[in-house]
C-alpha cells in the first residue's frame, strides 16, 4: 500500500508499507517493509530524488531477527534546452552491511544473511546526441 503527492511547484513525497510473509511447514518468515521517496524539481535546472527503505525480518518465534534500512540520493542539473547534464548520486549512504533472506525446498528450510555493495558516490556528466 502507498500513497503519494503529484505537485508541478512543491515537492512530491511517496509514502509506503509492504509486507511479506513466507510461510513453511516449520516457521514462518515475515519482512515488513514501509518506505519514503521524495522527488523535487526546483530552480527550473535541479531535481534532488532520495530514496529510504527499512526492513525489519524476523520469524514466528522471534529466533531469527533483523533490521536494515538503504538511503539513496541523487542531485542533477540541466539547463532547459542543454544537450548536457550533472549529476551526483550515492547509494547505501546508512552504510548498510546485511540483508536477510529465506528459501524452501522440499527437504530444508534455509535463511541467510548476505553482504550487501558498500556506500559508494558517483559524479556523471552526460551529453545528448
Amino acid at each position: 500500500m502507498k500513497a503519494s503527492t503529484n505537485y508541478k511547484n512543491m515537492p512530491n513525497i511517496e509514502l509506503g508499507y509492504n509486507m511479506v510473509a513466507n510461510k513453511y511447514s516449520s516457521s514462518t518468515f515475515t519482512t515488513e517493509k514501509p518506505f519514503a521517496k521524495l522527488d523535487y524539481y526546483f530552480f527550473k535546472s535541479f531535481s534532488f530524488v532520495t530514496e529510504y527503505e527499512f526492513y525489519h525480518y524476523y520469524n514466528k518465534a522471534k529466533t531469527v531477527e533483523n533490521e536494515y534500512d538503504f538511503l539513496s540520493s541523487s542531485l542533477i542539473y540541466q539547463k532547459k534546452d542543454s544537450k548536457w547534464e550533472y549529476k551526483v548520486a550515492a547509494t547505501n549512504i546508512l552504510n548498510t552491511q546485511t540483508l536477510n533472506d529465506d528459501n524452501f525446498s522440499q527437504f530444508a528450510t534455509r535463511t541467510s544473511q548476505y553482504a550487501v555493495q558498500p556506500r559508494y558516490v558517483i559524479f556523471s556528466l552526460k551529453y545528448n546526441l
